[in-house]
Order: structure tokens, then sequence, then C-alpha cells
């Protein structure tokens, strides 16, 4: 008996050590935690259970969901796992799709439509596309402005002999040669498309893109740089692109350089990625950057001063893929002002204030099909400054049905409050007055359980400062066919809301967020706005 107890002992000490070992990989010396992308919040530690049944079983299955999002060892695991199948030709996520040669694609599920030429726009698509860009090159147009609609080529259009057998074209159209060919028939200069320029910029250099990154590189950049720069000359703007020898290469770590895709699958690690970027370190150095929203990334609106002297300025509405332009942009106009087109395709509010002497609309080729709709709204949402309702302030007539704030119950407003699926967007909160002198708040907005597709009937919205907690209440149900498209969610079109509510009776600042009773419990969407009442 003795030899089946050493057995068991054995296998029990191994159990033991490889529980151990998967606890303390963290802590193994050179071993790196692997990068992973995976489209969502892990898993926040639990609160204080509420005290009952329900509540405790809620709090179970917190906990586990904490525990098991936070293992020590899981990226390691997710990462082996994601490592094995792509050597093995296909992907561990929906978002991925492994092509040849070890090159990787996104896939925002169509399944790399645009290369297939399999969702071709309908003709009263088009005619409405090109009536909008006609409105809009006539609006700027009269304000002595040239404008380019500038369609960034998707990774897959430019190597598709990289891509999947099956996403080979099939003999349609893609959008922006359906969309170049009717603004052309429609006599229309404001539309430039990038195809054949990174087609030809693949030619000189073969990293135009990688295969480890959606965007194109430095080097792929410059070829739509030098594409858009001699667009503008053509239509009177005073500038010429300079050669990419003129431009400084940034010297990053291999797990520094962009590699969302890499990261996506949890093979950064395991791959090395090379992404050619540029620079101007003499115009960068001094580079004066005033945001105009709360957002303050990459993607938020701001004004970039550039200290160079009498040259033009550029409005840029753009995507990711402009992060690689405007270093190549700088030297050439004393200041931009950069806006993502989440907060608006086309910012008359921007063209009246700032006056450009050229608007460039840029936008990544999947979703140049919309690029003519009214703007997407999406957490982080955006929020009028108080200082800029001060300088020039709202003034409306009195409104029929004042809605008034009331003392309330505070929301911890650490997420843990928030019921899965819920995402909302509080996209205006402007203090004014009426007519009469009463101080108003005018919000917008829409609150929705987007992954249900359902909306409610009414929310709250809820200012909080350290001492004070308000609450107004907001009917839903204003159309929003922008949050249904973006979503995929046709039930959450009447997920909007607008309303003019009477000011609170305390000055202070406030952080905003939207509640919404939902069954005997409310969930709480973080807005991420704060607003400064006078």
């Amino acid at each position: 008996m003795a030899f089946p107890l050493n057995r068991w002992w054995v296998l029990v000490a191994g159990v033991v050590l490889a529980w151990a070992a998967m606890l303390s990989v963290r802590h193994v010396p050179g071993l790196a935690v692997p990068k992973i992308g995976e489209n969502r919040v892990l898993a926040g530690f639990p609160g204080k259970p509420e005290a009952s049944a329900a509540g405790l079983r809620e709090y179970r299955e917190a906990m586990d969901a904490y525990v098991i999002d936070h293992f020590p060892a899981r990226p390691h695991f997710i990462a082996g796992i994601n490592l094995l199948r792509y050597r093995l030709g296909y992907s561990g996520t929906a978002r991925v799709i492994v092509g040849r040669d070890g090159w990787l694609f996104y896939d925002s599920d169509d399944h790399l439509s645009q290369l297939r030429g399999s969702s071709p726009l309908k003709p009263d698509e088009l005619r409405a596309w090109i009536d909008t860009l006609a409105e809009r090159t006539h609006y700027l147009r009269e304000r002595d402005i040239p404008f380019l609609v500038v369609s960034a080529p998707l990774q897959e259009r430019i190597y598709p002999e990289k891509a999947p057998l099956w996403a080979q074209p099939t003999g349609g159209v893609a959008d922006t040669d359906a969309l170049e060919a009717a603004a052309r028939a429609a006599g229309l200069d404001s539309f430039l498309s990038l195809y054949p320029v990174l087609l030809a910029q693949k030619e000189r250099y073969p990293d135009a893109y990688t295969g480890f990154d959606t965007h194109w590189t430095g080097r792929g950049a410059h070829g739509a740089y030098v594409a858009m720069l001699d667009a503008m000359r053509a239509r009177g703007i005073p500038v010429a692109a300079r050669p990419l020898s003129s431009f400084t290469a940034l010297e990053k770590p291999t797990l520094k350089q962009p590699q969302n895709l890499a990261v996506m699958l949890g093979l950064a690690s395991f791959v090395t990625q090379v992404f050619p970027q540029y620079t101007d370190p003499s115009i960068e150095a001094g580079l004066r950057v005033h945001f105009l929203t709360q957002r303050q990334d990459w993607a938020g609106t701001r004004v970039i001063d550039t200290g160079v002297q009498g040259a033009p300025v550029l409005m840029i509405t753009g995507d990711s893929f402009s992060s690689e332009l405007l270093p190549f942009l700088y030297p050439h106009f004393s200041r931009l002002i950069f806006s993502h087109y989440d907060e608006g395709y086309f910012r008359t509010d921007l063209i009246e204030r700032f006056k450009p002497d050229v608007a460039v609309l840029e936008m990544l080729e999947s979703g140049l099909r919309y690029g003519m709709d009214a703007p997407i709204s999406v957490l982080p949402a955006k929020a009028v400054a108080p200082q800029a309702a001060a300088t020039d302030p709202m003034i409306v007539a009195k409104p029929a049905n004042l809605v008034a704030f009331a003392a309330g119950p505070r929301v911890v407003g650490d997420g843990s409050e928030a019921l899965p699926g819920y995402r909302c967007g509080l996209e205006l909160i402007v203090p004014g007055t009426d007519t009469t002198g009463q101080a108003l708040l005018q919000v917008s907005g829409w609150m929705a359980q987007v992954e249900a597709g359902d909306v409610g009937d009414a929310v709250e919205l809820v200012l909080q400062s350290e001492l004070e907690s308000y609450r107004a209440p907001l009917a839903l149900g204003q159309e929003r066919p922008d949050v249904a498209v973006y979503f995929k969610q046709p039930g959450v079109a009447l997920s909007g809301f607008s309303a003019t509510l009477a000011m609170p009776p305390v000055p202070d600042p406030y952080q905003a967020y939207l509640v919404q009773q939902v069954g005997e419990r409310s969930t709480v969407c973080q807005t991420h706005v704060s607003i400064t009442l006078p």
C-alpha cells in the first residue's frame, strides 16, 4: 500500500505547486504579463452585499466574476491559447481574422465586406450622400473655405494578397470607389480617394501597413499627406509637401509599437512589430495644445498652435488614422483644430468660431457611408464648457413646463451601481437664462440597455458635488437613429432625451450621472461630464 499512498502524495504536492505557480506567476523574474485587449471592462471588486438572499447571491456572482477576471495566470493562459490558435491559422476572438503569412485583420462584423464588395451602397444611399456632400461643400465655399473628404483605405484593401482566400474580391464595388465615381459624376471635387495613393505607396514602401495593426504606418501616412497637400494647393492653399527624408524617425521599443490587432489576441509579447513613425522635433517641441472639452486624449477636440507664423489654419475632423498624419501637417499650418467625428461629422460650431482656411474630413473607408449623417455620440460624451456659456450666454423663451431639481440620494459613482449593458451619452449641459431672468440648464443625450436593445420610459439626471446631490426626471422617447446604427440595435432608436431644467439652488462644481430604475434596482451610468454652475 505504500506505493499508491506515495503516488497520491506526489499528485497532491503537484497540484499544490501548480496552484502556487499560477498564483505567483506575476512575481517570476523576467516573465512579463502579456498585453491583451479585451474590448471590455474587467469585473470590479464587488461592494458591500445587501442583507438578503438575492443580495448575497448577486455578491457571490460578482465575486466569482472578479476572481476569474483577476486570476494572476489568466493573461498567460489566454495568450498561450491564442498563440497556439494563431500558429494553426485561426483566431481566438471574433474581432480578429488570421490571414495569410501571419497577417491579422480587424472584423467589424462585416467580414471584410469592403474587400469582397459584398455590401454595396444602394442608389438612394449614394444620392443622399452626394446631396449632403454638395450642401456642405457649398456651405464652406460661401465662406471661401475649400473642403476635402479624405478616405483612408482599409488594411485588407491595400494588401488583399495577405487576406484569407474566402475574403478575396467578388466583383462588387467598395464604398470608396462608388462614392468617388458618384462625386465626379455630380461635378464635385471635394472627395479624395487615397486608395490609389496607398497602392502606389505600398510599391515604394512595403510596410505602408503592417500585419499586426489596422492603421497605416508613418510611411503610408506620408503618401496620404502628400496627396492631401497637393489637393489643397490646387485649391489655392499655399502649402507644399516635404519629402519623408526631411522628417525624423521615432525610436520605440517593440512592445511600444502600434499593434492593436496583436494586442487583441494577446500576441504582442510573441511577435516582432516594426511600425515606422515620424516626427519633426523642431516643430513638436513648440506645440501648444488647448482642449475644448472634458476629453483630453488623442481623440479630444483641441486647438493646436504650431508656432509657424503666417501659415494657414486647418480644421480636420478625423479618426485614429489622423494620428500618423498630424506630425506631417504641423509644419504647414499655424493652427490646427482637430475633432473626432464621434462628436460630429461636420462641425459648423468650430467653423464659425475658428474660421479655418481649409477643412478636412478624414474617415476610414468602412465608415465612410455614414460620414454625411448626423453625429454619433458615445461615451465619453462632450459637454459645452461653462466658461464658453458664460461669455456667450444662452437666452431662451420661458419654458411652458420647467422641470425642477430636487435633493435626492447620492450615487457612489465608482461603477459598482452600473448594471451590465447600459450605456449613455450626456451631449449637452449648458447653463443660461430665459427671457424673465430665470436661471436654466439645457440638457440632451440618450440612455439605453444596448445589449438587449431596450429603452425605458425615463431617466434621472443626477448632479452631485462633495456636499449636495440633486435629481431631475427626464423623459425618454426622442428619436436617436444614430445610436441605433452605432450599436446595431433598432430597439434603441427612441433612447433620446432633451429638457430645460431649473438651475439647482446651490452653485458648486458638479459631476453628472444618469440613473434609470430597472425593476427594484437602479443603474447608474457615468457620463464623465463635470460642470461648475454659477
